[in-house]
């Protein structure tokens, strides 16, 4: 019984039947695993690389992208609370794009657009979606241009935008520090802050409201 059960699961997996599933639950582990107050396996963060952001802000419809990743302690105090107003919500998948990425063994974060490469990859994102700031990348204090001349915006992380159609139709951007029982405004830096907790999950709705057209009331229930 035991080798009929082992030749059907080899055959399944022959065939794509579970072996995805499987990759993507050991995706799912591993990303949780990497954040400390995310204790929640069936979170709702599909992580997604460079290639896959393109084909993404370049594809018709909604979608929710969480840029950073689990190396900046903003991030690690935010990814639990919009984990829960996802699912609160019924929000099935967002998009996480780590803006840090290996380029065969070194790790650079384009977003501060070091070179020309990281620049150009950058500025292929944040063009695309319309992302503004009234903050620009800078360099030993020079601004940053793209190839067509213009000033590169600054986005911090975590940052979590709603696109549709591949453009921004709203995004949160916010710097905090976690308690770890309530947040507080980054620059703080402080245990004894002021809560902003409850604000930002307000935030979070309001967002996640534009993704999903529900009202007020719906998306609080």
């Amino acid at each position: 019984m035991k080798k009929i059960i082992i030749i059907l699961s080899l055959g399944l997996c022959m065939f794509g039947i579970n072996c995805n599933k499987n990759n993507v639950d050991k995706e799912k582990e591993v990303f949780a695993s990497n954040y400390k107050y995310l204790d929640d396996v069936n979170h709702v963060f599909e992580k997604i690389n460079y290639d896959e952001i393109i084909s993404l802000i370049n594809k018709d419809g909604k979608a929710i992208i969480y840029f950073g990743g689990s190396w900046c302690p903003n991030c690690q105090a935010v990814v639990s609370f919009i984990n829960d107003i996802a699912k609160k919500m019924h929000i099935d998948t967002i998009y996480n794009f780590d803006t840090k990425i290996d380029f065969d063994g070194e790790v650079r974060d384009i977003r501060r657009c070091k070179n020309t490469d990281d620049t150009d990859m950058w500025s292929k994102i944040i063009n695309k979606i319309g992302y503004t700031s009234d903050k620009y990348v800078e360099i030993d204090g020079v601004k940053v241009k793209d190839s067509l001349g213009n000033f590169i915006p600054s986005m911090s992380v975590p940052t979590i935008v709603v696109i549709n159609d591949g453009v921004i139709m709203s995004y949160v951007s916010r710097e905090y520090f976690y308690n770890p029982d309530s947040l507080t405004l980054w620059d703080t830096k402080t245990f004894d802050g002021e809560d902003v907790t409850e604000s930002f999950k307000t935030e979070l709705v309001s967002l996640f409201t534009i993704y999903d057209g529900c009202t007020d009331d719906e998306c609080s229930a």
